[in-house]
């Protein structure tokens, strides 16, 4: 049997009201809070812009050097 689990990095998946995708959300926005030294005041509007940017958190992390597998083992 094949197991998987699907999170949903982008809203399509899951309703944006589900606790799922709220925590996954503030997960994400913490690791690229953390990666790009922002503090919280400025980190609002410059996620936001970024989120209008980049739909997908991976596009961002691409675009900005980060890596995928540090964001994967930290927010997974």
């Amino acid at each position: 049997m094949i197991r998987v689990i699907i999170f949903d990095l982008d809203g399509t998946l899951y309703p944006r009201t589900s606790s799922l995708y709220r925590s996954m959300s503030l997960l994400i926005r913490q690791w690229f809070q953390r990666q790009l030294r922002i503090s919280d005041p400025d980190m609002d509007d410059y996620y936001e812009q970024m989120k209008c940017t980049y739909p997908s958190p991976l596009g961002a992390i691409q675009a900005l050097g980060f890596s995928v597998a540090s964001f994967h083992h930290d927010i997974f």
